[in-house]
């Protein structure tokens, strides 16, 4: 069974990997969304309106985003890449989204082999937040 914060992050995923493979880019506008979308939501449907519940996601996000730059720039990566992982790495518990992170690069390279084709990195996100979230939480 699936945490409800897990459910919601799928759809996000879902979303994100539709758009990406659709136009190769995922808007400002879904991330702004999603930030707005999951503040709220850890700040006062499951935390309760406690300062520090309000404050600890976008400081979360604001510190992923500023440590996990240098991998994705190194990499070669989207800026749309970076802010998708620095959301989920913020959202998820730090085990499963740096298991998240090992289990979605074989995804992405085995359907480079098999399709000849560059998959998109919200795509192979997906597929391995799949299996990762519905058997292991």
């Amino acid at each position: 069974m699936l945490h409800s914060n897990y459910e919601i992050l799928l759809v996000f995923l879902y979303y994100a990997a539709i758009k990406d493979l659709q136009k190769r880019k995922i808007s400002n506008l879904f991330f702004l969304f999603s930030f707005l979308f999951f503040f709220l939501y850890f700040g006062f449907i499951q935390c309760g309106t406690s300062f520090t519940d309000l404050i600890l996601f976008p400081s979360k996000l604001i510190l992923i985003l500023i440590l996990s730059y240098p991998l994705f720039y190194f990499t070669g990566s989207g800026g749309a890449d970076w802010k998708l992982f620095s959301l989920i790495l913020s959202v998820l518990p730090f085990d499963k989204s740096i298991f998240l992170l090992f289990l979605s690069t074989p995804f992405s390279l085995l359907l480079f082999y098999i399709l000849e084709e560059d998959i998109p990195f919200a795509f192979s996100l997906f597929l391995s937040a799949v299996p990762l979230l519905s058997l292991f939480s």
